[in-house]
């Protein structure tokens, strides 16, 4: 009996939302499903990492996608309980890695004005060999370039990788695998994936209206941060104890809402209000609602946040994996496995022109033996902490969601 560690590493895009009732083609159908399965995915994860104070933001496509490239190895209960926590329910008669596979393209986008990059890789030891369905499908379905590597030689390994993940987020997530996570002996494969986005605002801020005010953050603690201020029209609704308005990216493919609480100290009750639809409901309002004038202040933000996951996914239901009874015996001829651990990294930018984010997921394997009319003129000041969410237009998949508590001090 030897034991061996296997990684998987990403850093993607999102999916997320809606199923339309117009019935579609067996292959829309089926990204459809998986747009829905992520965004409630989106939510209860956000669920799990949103209890401790500060900036959240999560990429949930860039997760989803690190267990789409690891979920065609499992089997069994293992594979049960991966697919009913990421969403991966599709049609009987849908094929996972093509459906997976579609839905990424689908989302990209190359743009001068609207980027949006995901890439996969599968690194395997120099002697080792993937079992043939499972690298044909990784590989021809989802994209995945496949390359061997000297894991004896852990540091020139993880800097191999890193460097892979730096390129592939425009320079954003770096040391996604830190030191000791290669072990020279035991690891056999790493996966990434990798996303970027960034995109101009449709109508972009004016910098000489930038201005500097007052946030109101946790515990009411006050800080001095610079606003983007413009009166526009733009898409609004009023959900009672809070109201969101929603911006468009420059070739109308992606979109960011804002959600925030009248109250000061209302957020916490927004947040609960997410895992009963709330974000659906308030996505869909939007993209229903007619753009108003309204008086916006949103505050500029450049924010980095890491999350260690097997914990959280584990609350959700996720748990075979990180066990010794894992089945994963679709990845090698050969021997066992088990997730041993997840690491998520994001960046987001919120800026005059516009926004940029990127995001990037590691599993570490181990081988064993109510909308209301809105007003004429409204004012939406997001000077107390508020939610984002970031998404693709034509599919409705959220590709990141979070809050805001923290935004970036003024100089």
């Amino acid at each position: 009996i030897y034991m061996t560690k296997f990684f998987t590493i990403l850093a993607a895009a999102t999916l997320a939302s809606c199923v339309s009732s117009i019935k579609l083609p067996p292959q829309l159908e089926a990204q459809a499903s998986l747009v829905e399965g992520s965004n409630n995915f989106a939510v209860d994860l956000y669920g799990e990492v949103s209890t401790e104070p500060g900036n959240v933001f999560i990429s949930p496509v860039s997760i989803s996608a690190a267990f789409g490239l690891l979920y065609p190895g499992t089997r069994g209960n293992t594979a049960t309980e991966i697919a009913d926590v990421m969403g991966y329910n599709l049609p009987t008669d849908a094929d996972f890695a093509s459906t997976m596979g579609g839905l990424l393209d689908a989302l990209q986008a190359d743009r001068d004005t609207s980027k949006l990059r995901i890439a996969n890789a599968a690194w395997v030891r120099e002697d080792a060999k993937l079992a043939n369905e499972y690298r044909d499908t990784i590989k021809s379905r989802m994209r995945a370039e496949i390359s061997s590597i000297n894991f004896s030689m852990p540091e020139v390994a993880r800097k191999a990788i890193n460097d892979w993940v730096l390129a592939a987020t425009n320079d954003h997530i770096d040391n996604l695998i830190p030191s000791g996570f290669i072990d020279p002996n035991d690891t056999y494969l790493v996966l990434t994936n990798a996303v970027w986005f960034k995109a101009d605002w449709a109508d972009q801020f004016q910098a000489a209206k930038t201005l500097t005010d007052a946030f109101t953050g946790r515990d009411g603690k006050v800080s001095s941060v610079r606003y983007l201020t413009d009166k526009r029209d733009v898409r609004y609704v009023d959900s009672g104890n809070f109201h969101a308005v929603e911006l468009d990216y420059a070739s109308d493919g992606f979109a960011m809402a804002f959600l925030l609480p009248k109250d000061v100290n209302g957020l916490s009750a927004l947040e609960a209000s997410l895992a009963s639809g709330g974000v659906s409901r308030t996505l869909n309002s939007l993209s229903a609602a007619k753009p108003v004038l309204v008086d916006l202040k949103i505050p500029k933000v450049t924010t980095s946040v890491s999350y260690k996951l097997p914990e959280p996914l584990e609350r959700l239901g996720l748990r075979q994996a990180f066990r010794k009874d894992a089945n994963l015996s679709g990845l090698f001829d050969h021997g066992s496995f088990m997730v041993s651990d997840v690491v998520h990294k994001t960046f987001l930018e919120i800026n005059e022109k516009g926004t940029e984010a990127a995001a990037a997921t590691a599993i570490g394997v181990t081988l064993t033996s109510g909308q209301m009319s809105p007003p004429k003129f409204v004012e939406f000041h997001a000077k107390h902490p508020y939610l984002i969410v970031l998404r693709h237009k034509a599919t409705g998949a959220i590709l990141f969601i979070g809050r805001i508590e923290e935004p970036t001090p003024a100089e």
